[in-house]
């Protein structure tokens, strides 16, 4: 099951993932680089990014750890992106010709097709490594079906920036993100998350890990577990029913196709328990997973804009 993702997000202590006055000379905004600090000297940014990395990184030895962990697990599984027009480049209004090709050089860090949300129109624009940058203009649902089209069964990953992931977001078109929060303050530029009820889109905490760069905060939209155990019990009921108990299967005739909304019930105390929402367990040095592991969790490096 194909799912759109966002992964590796970084934002400021006061939840800001752009700095303020973004332009050609600071993409992220004031001070937004260092949203992105805890990324730079991975091993796999380095590998990722390559001659793009080299002034970002100096001669410092890349490391591992859990934050390169992170940055790994954002480029697994992952057949297609989308990113906001702004993410693609510096450039507001009308393109004034196809000489931009984004930040990355000849050779950009996806090797996979890469749609592009804007207001106007332009070719598609064919990489080095096998990015392919395709130009959408007819909005974020579009892009997604094309993305999803183009990824062949694989996930979707949403780059940014911040008005695009706020998009996906509210029409409740995102089944996970992975934030990074950094320790450092911003104190104007967009914000991520304001105005934005991530409970009542089905968001939970499902994974949390800190080092001494960042804390890594990974949410799962309860409706992504609800549908994958929804539709096994549809699509093989013998095995499912297994799952059941008798109490919910209907009457006495030996069927073993429980009701819908006693089945709905189940399913929910089963998310409750999966995916709880605070999680009391004591914090263990490094990895803090939740009381029970939810779904393969992935994240990755991609700096947002």
């Amino acid at each position: 099951m194909s799912r759109l993702r966002v992964n590796a997000f970084g934002i400021s202590i006061d939840g800001y993932g752009a700095g303020p006055d973004q332009d050609s000379a600071n993409p992220m905004g004031v001070g937004g680089m260092a949203l992105h600090e805890w990324v730079f000297g991975t091993r796999t940014f380095r590998q990722m990014h390559g001659d793009f990395a080299a002034p970002l990184v100096g001669d410092n030895e890349a490391r591992g750890g859990i934050d390169d962990d992170f940055a790994a697990r954002g480029f697994e599984n992952v057949g297609a992106w989308i990113l906001g027009c702004n993410m693609f480049g510096p450039l507001r209004g009308p393109w004034l010709d196809d000489s931009w090709k984004g930040w990355w050089g000849d050779n950009p860090p996806y090797h996979v097709p890469v749609f592009v949300l804007t207001h106007h129109a332009r070719p598609p624009v064919t990489m080095e490594g096998g990015t392919t940058f395709q130009f959408v203009t007819e909005g974020i649902e579009t892009a997604l079906e094309r993305a999803k089209e183009a990824a062949r069964g694989k996930d979707v990953r949403l780059g940014g920036g911040v008005a695009t992931i706020r998009q996906y977001l509210t029409a409740g078109l995102v089944d996970e993100v992975h934030l990074v929060i950094s320790p450092v303050l911003l104190g104007r530029g967009e914000h991520l998350l304001a105005g934005i009820d991530t409970v009542s889109l089905g968001y939970r905490c499902t994974e949390r890990a800190s080092t001494e760069h960042a804390t890594h905060l990974v949410l799962t939209r309860k409706s992504v577990a609800w549908r994958v155990m929804i539709t096994a019990w549809h699509t093989a009921c013998t095995p499912c029913c297994t799952m059941v108990t008798p109490e919910l299967r209907n009457g006495d005739s030996g069927q073993h196709q429980p009701g819908k909304e006693k089945v709905e019930d189940w399913l929910d105390q089963a998310l409750a328990d999966t995916f709880p929402a605070s999680d009391p367990v004591a914090s263990p040095p490094g990895v803090v997973p939740s009381q029970r592991r939810g779904p393969e969790r992935e994240a990755g490096p991609e700096p947002n804009g």
